[in-house]
């Protein structure tokens, strides 16, 4: 049931909060390292490093596309405030999607939309049904080679990160806790009117 591998989830929030000693060079060879050591393992799967929202010095777009077989973006308008610069599914509602997948496709490789969506704690029900349907035509027109929402499920609401065991900077734990209610099903499987 293996479609492909993803070697990187976000390193770039990563790296941008451990503040490693890492130089640019010494990161791609690394990414090279791993990426050779999944197509040597399992030549017939595709491999890509899910960098994230945005590409930063460490991973820039032509390193991560060197050493992927498609290049993977996630883009939240929450998160990219792209969504408050209008009425929520006003003409700039989807200027994040669309700038990464354009981003990303300036590498000549497939651009897959890993990561977007919205939550309900940030618009309705009919609202999070229509970004879902306006993002998904628009990474399409865009191109795109594919399309996930993030996520199936919402998070149990009782579930809480640990503000002291991984960042300490209040607005990216807020973002976080947004993702409790961006899901297609509720966290005890029941449809919601974004998953239908």
């Amino acid at each position: 049931a293996v479609q492909g591998f993803d070697f990187g989830n976000e390193l770039n929030v990563v790296v941008e909060f451990v503040r490693t000693k890492a130089t640019v060079p010494e990161m791609e060879a690394w990414m090279d390292a791993i990426y050779r050591a999944f197509k040597s393992g399992s030549p017939e799967h595709l491999v890509t490093n899910g960098i994230g929202t945005g590409f930063t010095k460490e991973f820039g777009v032509e390193a991560i596309a060197r050493t992927s077989d498609y290049v993977s973006v996630h883009s939240y308008p929450g998160v990219h405030r792209t969504s408050r610069m209008d009425p929520f599914l006003g003409q700039r509602t989807t200027y994040s999607v669309n700038y990464m997948i354009e981003w990303a496709s300036t590498t000549g490789k497939p651009v897959l939309m890993q990561e977007t969506g919205v939550s309900n704690t940030e618009v309705s029900d009919a609202d999070m049904a229509r970004a879902l349907s306006v993002t998904l035509a628009s990474s399409w027109a865009e191109g795109a080679a594919g399309y996930f929402w993030w996520c199936t499920h919402d998070n149990d609401p009782a579930y809480r990160i640990p503000e002291d065991l991984v960042w300490k900077e209040p607005s990216l734990l807020k973002d976080l806790r947004t993702g409790e209610m961006m899901g297609l099903l509720t966290n005890d499987n029941r449809e919601k009117p974004v998953g239908m």
